[in-house]
């Protein structure tokens, strides 16, 4: 969903589809509480156009890490379905070092 698709869906307090990834849940509420603080009153048009422009790139941002993260997580879907050995030595480092970063 693009960000004026949000942008329209939170300025009219239309739901959203059950099946959004975070990033875009997430900037749906932001919106939805932007608009009710300029309704109340608390930010004026030119803070909410300055907000609107940094939750605009925020967005693409958390898009892009999103993105590289279903990649990721698809090669790893891949590697565990692997009979090299070479795979299956990288993946029992991945996992040694995973469990050490764990808390």
């Amino acid at each position: 969903m693009t960000f004026e698709e949000i942008n329209r869906r939170a300025a009219r307090r239309e739901p959203l589809p059950d099946a959004l990834p975070p990033s875009e849940r997430t900037a749906y509420l932001a919106l939805c509480l932007l608009y009710e603080l300029h309704g109340l009153g608390r930010i004026g048009r030119a803070d909410g156009v300055r907000i609107k422009a940094a939750l605009t790139q925020e967005l693409e941002q958390m898009q892009a890490r999103e993105r590289k993260w279903i990649v990721a997580e698809t090669v790893l879907k891949i590697v565990r379905r692997s009979d090299c050995p070479a795979a299956k030595a990288l993946l029992r480092e991945m996992e040694k070092t995973m469990g050490e970063a764990a808390p």
